[in-house]
């Protein structure tokens, strides 16, 4: 599974928006140019929707739009142009954001990639190691997770990555009450998401690729399975 979004650029042409954007989001995300707009169906929830305002019709295609602002956001960039009166009205729809421009092509593009980006895997590990002290003392494993969310998926991945043996990592964790590795993994990547919603105030789809989780409703499943197999372990952590 790739975890970098697309961002969908709505443009006639190769307007200096798209180019500027595709420069600066290389290695963030995947920069697509469309005519008009995508049909919802090949857009995910991850995936963000810029309109170059000074490339657009001066109204905005309700019967189009409004389908993919309950799959995504949307930003609409108003440059020379003074806004229309419908795209003004398109703002007042809920996941609809309205940038001037400031700064220019580089401007958008750096609230764009701060967007896409979020926090750091160093900054998402402090805030989870803030929200649950008890984990301190396993505190490189909780960086590990965090850093490396989508190369670490596996117990063994784990170990390598702290350099160590799967049996210690299992020992050390036994020792807080965690009967499986893949619980405390579970568990670190649900106060991840969570930690990073709060903090960030981020969309769900965004803010479960940062804690590396593949499928929300899968890991509150694993969630539930952990919180029964190793409830000594989340009985002791404020979170559990």
């Amino acid at each position: 599974m790739s975890s970098a979004p697309t961002v969908h650029v709505v443009a006639s042409a190769r307007t200096s928006l798209l180019a500027g954007l595709e420069q600066r989001l290389e290695g963030h995300a995947h920069v697509q140019q469309h005519a008009g707009l995508p049909s919802p169906k090949t857009v995910r929830s991850t995936d963000i929707l810029v309109i170059d305002l000074d490339d657009a019709a001066e109204s905005p295609d309700a019967a189009t739009l409004l389908p993919l602002l309950t799959r995504l956001e949307v930003w609409l960039v108003a440059g020379e142009r003074a806004v229309s009166p419908g795209w003004l009205d398109a703002v007042r729809w809920p996941g609809v954001k309205l940038t001037h421009g400031e700064g220019g092509v580089d401007g958008v593009a750096t609230a764009l990639l701060r967007r896409i980006a979020g926090p750091s895997g160093t900054e998402i590990a402090a805030l989870v190691l803030a929200r649950e002290p008890g984990l301190v003392e396993v505190a490189p494993m909780v960086r590990v997770l965090c850093e490396r969310a989508w190369e670490v998926r596996h117990p063994r991945q784990l170990a390598a990555a702290l350099a160590t043996r799967l049996t210690t990592v299992k020992r050390t964790l036994v020792g807080l009450g965690f009967e499986r590795v893949e619980h405390f993994m579970t568990y670190v990547r649900w106060v991840a998401f969570e930690q990073i919603m709060a903090a960030h105030r981020l969309r769900a789809p965004l803010a479960s690729r940062l804690a590396g989780i593949t499928d929300l409703s899968n890991l509150r499943r694993q969630l539930s399975r952990a919180r029964r197999g190793s409830a000594k372990a989340l009985r002791r952590l404020k979170a559990g």
